[in-house]
């Protein structure tokens, strides 16, 4: 059930029980969010997470969006990071605020600080990835890789950029509940970082000449222009790993709305365009991100007619801030009404006392956009009682002092937010027309390279089908399609140098999201072997071949692995099984990428033959015959067995909807060949002990309808 109407339906059921006088108010759908720090120890115990949950929902915010990675630490479970020195021990903070603002009717976006890795007054644990890549740290024209207080990571370093949507997709695969993911400083700080030894080299290779210092250098456009690119790809890379995982996880940003030029004119005259090389508006244009949450700081006492304002002796002068607010909010609305997507003002309450919140959350609730808070904790200054609408700052300074928390939820519970809210809808999520193609294109005769690895960089991919469209690989061989419209592709990848590779009959419905790499390597042969955990141990194996045999002779295959009378397949037609017989193999056939084999050993073996590169992207077998089958994973990946697709006669489905027809089962069984039984594999709702298809194993599969041809992808 879609989480708006589950909240319509669950405040319906509680006015039934209040009796037939009470009235049912809920508000139109709006975003209510509202940051929680990271620094401020509030979700790093049971305790804490439960007051903030509680504090927040009680007054009627619908997502609350945890600081959950702040310098390379982790508030999660995390397989790369240590844990923030703050956590209680054997407590997973995102787990508990998942568990309890959804109870509260409640959305989570995980929050990381993107390219900020350490700081630098900690002692660094040797395993940390700063300490491992030391090279990987962001340098500025000066050649300092000091960023403040902290040491940053360069977005236009391959490694980074992999690194970082790694740990994206360990949390968007370890929480599969998180609502929504949200990334901070996604930008460099200023122009003057970007000067890594290897992002120079990687310009210099393109262009010929290194990066320029000075804005006044004829190249520094290209050079701004590569560095938003590098920001952009890791945007969109990350957009296609985590939706692949999760296709309900809602991608969003923290972008920037500092004053400059008028982004309803001309956005490549704002900062965040030429200064940090933020690009957030094509993001949204581009569909790489669900949700533009504007970091729209802005002094609301700091006006026209009153720029400077003083206090305790101490003077700041801001400019027109309210009117940049009002300004910065109206580019969030035509955005969101042009692109499609969500925009949403995320103000700072703290540099604002409450008539400059009400007046800005107003504003932009009058513009139809969703309104933000930082921070939790931090929620509203002091105002000065002699000078209404101005603030207190603290003694010496002109920082706004803190104000009355309780001032701020009693204010907005009583106004604004007097009734709760459902969280809008993304009809591309929960009403999708259109699909996704996207894959990595690498070379396995390079995996050692010391910028690229084994990633092919600006290789051309082109799909053909219900529409055309090429596109260019990023640094780490990513590339994507977004917003296909549904029906069957020829995928191609070429680049000068390299062997061309071409994918037919890649088939995807609304909605889908469809993975092909591409192995491109000149090389017309490669050696692969099975893992340990494919025949571990004497008994039995259920396997299968990922990789196509250039011999496909079960001898040939199998090598020395003794195979008479102990190698059987089930033929699907008969539905009955053959075991190999060694002065007769031609009753039992080749082996097959499409079929998974049983073999009965004495002890653990490893398969090794010689076979083609790459795959051909989906493989297309028939089940002739209602009843069990034996199929493979005919892929050197790992596949979810959701994306396979069910064709009966003309019509081709998800496996989801082929179970709802009847045509067949769900589930599936493998071997666990180290446990000598069988696991099982299926859909997310059956509630498997897995949900992929695993390289080298073979699946018991059982169908109810003849003549069905089943799609692996």
């Amino acid at each position: 059930m879609p989480k708006r109407l589950a909240f319509i339906v669950l405040a319906l059921i509680s006015i039934a029980f209040m009796g037939r006088s009470a009235v049912a108010t809920v508000d139109p759908p709006e975003y209510r969010s509202a940051w929680v720090f990271g620094f401020g120890s509030e979700f790093a115990n049971p305790s804490a997470t439960t007051t903030m949950i509680n504090t927040l929902a009680d007054n009627n915010f619908n997502v609350v969006v945890p600081e959950i990675r702040k310098r390379g630490d982790a508030y999660y479970n995390s397989a790369y990071e240590p844990w923030a020195t703050d956590v209680e021990e054997g407590y997973d903070p995102l787990a508990d605020m998942i568990e309890k603002a959804h109870a509260r009717n409640m959305e989570v976006w995980g929050w990381i600080v993107t390219y900020r890795i350490w700081q630098r007054s900690l002692t660094l644990p040797p395993t940390h990835i700063i300490a491992q890549h030391p090279e990987w740290k962001c340098i500025n024209s000066s050649g300092s890789d000091q960023v403040g207080s902290y040491y940053n990571l360069d977005p236009g370093v391959p490694g980074v950029q992999q690194y970082i949507c790694d740990v994206v997709k360990d949390i968007v695969s370890k929480y599969p509940d998180l609502d929504g993911f949200n990334f901070d400083y996604i930008r460099y700080d200023s122009n003057i970082w970007g000067y890594n030894p290897i992002s120079k080299e990687r310009f210099k290779s393109e262009y010929g000449y290194y990066p320029p210092t000075s804005t006044s250098d004829s190249h520094w456009p290209t050079w701004c222009e590569w560095k938003r690119r590098q920001i952009t790809d890791f945007v969109k890379k990350c957009y296609l790993e985590a939706t692949y995982i999760n296709p309900q996880i809602k991608m969003t940003v923290d972008t920037i709305g500092w004053m400059a030029g008028d982004p309803n004119t001309d956005f490549t005259t704002t900062r965040a365009y030429y200064d940090v090389c933020q690009d957030h508006k094509a993001w949204m244009e581009d569909g790489i991100v669900d949700a533009n949450v504007l970091m729209n700081y802005k002094r609301d006492w700091c006006t026209a007619t009153e720029p400077c304002w003083t206090y305790g002796g101490r003077t700041y002068c801001g400019g027109d801030q309210q009117s940049d607010h009002r300004l910065w909010s109206n580019w969030l609305a035509s955005i969101q009404t042009s692109t499609g997507r969500h925009s949403i003002d995320g103000i700072g309450g703290y540099m604002n006392v409450m008539p400059g919140i009400l007046a800005q959350w107003q504003h932009s609730r009058a513009n139809g956009i969703g309104l933000g808070m930082y921070r939790y904790g931090f929620t509203i200054g002091q105002e000065d009682p002699a000078n209404p609408g101005k603030p207190v700052f603290n003694s010496g300074t002109t920082t706004v002092a803190h104000g009355s928390e309780s001032l701020f939820y009693s204010t907005i519970s009583s106004g604004m937010f007097a009734n709760p809210a459902p969280v809008p809808d993304m009809p591309w999520k929960d009403a999708p027309t259109t699909g996704i193609i996207f894959g990595t294109v690498t070379d396995a005769t390079q995996p050692n390279d010391p910028t690229y690895q084994n990633w092919v960089y600006k290789a051309t991919v082109q799909i053909t089908g219900p529409v055309t469209q090429s596109t260019e690989t990023d640094a780490t061989g990513t590339f994507g399609f977004l917003n296909l419209p549904p029906g069957t592709y020829t995928v191609s990848c070429s680049k000068s140098g390299f062997a061309t590779r071409t994918y037919t009959t890649q088939t995807i419905l609304a909605g889908d999201v469809l993975r092909d790499d591409f192995d491109i390597s000149l090389s017309g042969l490669v050696s692969v072997s099975s893992p340990g955990n494919a025949i571990n141990r004497s008994g039995k194996a259920l396997f299968s071949l990922p990789y196509e045999p250039v011999n496909p002779a079960p001898a040939s295959v199998m090598g020395s692995i003794p195979i008479d009378g102990l190698l059987i397949q089930w033929h699907r037609p008969t539905q009955s099984s053959r075991a190999y017989d060694e002065w007769d193999p031609g009753f039992f056939g080749n082996l097959s990428l499409d079929q998974g084999y049983w073999l009965a050993t004495d002890s653990a073996k490893t398969i090794a033959y010689q076979a083609y590169p790459g795959y051909a992207g989906s493989r297309t077998q028939s089940l002739p015959k209602a009843g069990w089958n034996i199929i493979g994973c005919p892929f050197p990946t790992e596949k979810k067995w959701a994306d396979m697709r069910v064709t009966r006669d003309s019509t081709t489905v998800s496996l989801e909807q082929a179970r709802t027809n009847g045509w067949i089962n769900s589930i599936g069984l493998w071997w666990d060949s180290e446990g000598q039984g069988t696991r099982d594999i299926g859909l997310p709702d059956d509630a498997c002990d897995t949900e992929n298809l695993q390289p080298w194993h073979g699946v018991w599969f059982r169908s109810f309808a003849s003549n069905l041809t089943l799609t692996q992808r």
